[in-house]
């Protein structure tokens, strides 16, 4: 799947409440479309935020970890 170039605020957003464990029909609630087109974005096949999705939350593990790590020493 193609990386999107240029994401609108409302991907971003979305992203981030997803991260956060915000359900579509909050996350479709609080950017005012449609529950769909939020489910569309994060489905497993060919979704737009599918893949920007995953790196999002690989970036947040790690500087999770890095911080606690960081922390102990």
């Amino acid at each position: 799947m193609p990386k999107i170039k240029t994401f609108k605020d409302m991907h971003w957003q979305a992203i981030e409440m997803r991260w956060k464990g915000y359900s579509y029909q909050e996350i479709a609630g609080k950017l005012k479309i449609s529950k769909d087109t939020v489910k569309s974005w994060f489905r497993r096949k060919n979704g737009l935020l599918r893949e920007h999705y995953k790196d999002y939350a690989e970036d947040q593990y790690i500087k999770y970890y890095r911080n606690r790590s960081n922390k102990r020493q």
